[in-house]
């Protein structure tokens, strides 16, 4: 299987569609597309019929992450929301299960869907420690960790990301219309 750090040397522009389940990215596979993104919403809507209100666990997005990664054999990005209180223990459940790269969001623990209104957003300096939390020494070196921002916090962010530059790592900023 490739990595995203394949994909990007080999192309200018990555796109990763989103799919919800291994079906889902079978069929994004099958129309050409090289990688796939696994969100939280997708897995709540796709695999369990409700909103997404916060009520999946690590262990379904794990489970849903191992299905989708061992029918596709794509890259698989996937939403690890605010690490789920404990973000090492996220990174090493989810690239145990296949994905290639998750991206942690900087809302309050326990979050609100990124859709919904209403959401509570916690400092810089704790989305650093959130970080650091998740990136660990036998991390393979071509798996990503992407932060989720909100617009706005993404200077402040990168300053105090100087201290991590020996990681690869990539900055996904997400720019919501309302907060």
């Amino acid at each position: 299987m490739r990595s995203f750090h394949n994909l990007l040397k080999e192309n200018k522009i990555v796109v990763i569609p989103g799919a919800f389940n291994a079906a889902s990215g079978l069929v994004a596979k099958n129309v050409g597309f090289q990688s796939l993104y696994l969100s939280g919403s997708g897995i709540a809507t796709g695999s369990f019929g409700i909103p997404d209100l916060g009520i999946t666990t690590l262990d379904d997005v794990a489970c849903e992450t191992s299905r989708m990664s061992k029918a596709t054999q794509l890259p698989l990005l996937v939403d690890a929301d605010t690490g789920f209180g404990d973000e090492a223990q996220a990174v090493r459940k989810l690239e145990t299960a296949g994905a290639m790269g998750i991206h942690l969001e900087d809302q309050v623990f326990p979050k609100r869907c990124g859709h919904r209104p209403g959401k509570d957003l916690i400092n810089a300096e704790e989305m650093v420690q959130r970080i650091r939390n998740g990136v660990m020494p036998d991390l393979i070196q071509t798996f990503l960790l992407l932060p989720g921002l909100i617009q706005g916090m993404l200077m402040v962010l990168m300053m105090l990301l100087k201290e991590l530059n020996n990681i690869r790592l990539l900055v996904l900023m997400q720019f919501l219309l309302k907060l």
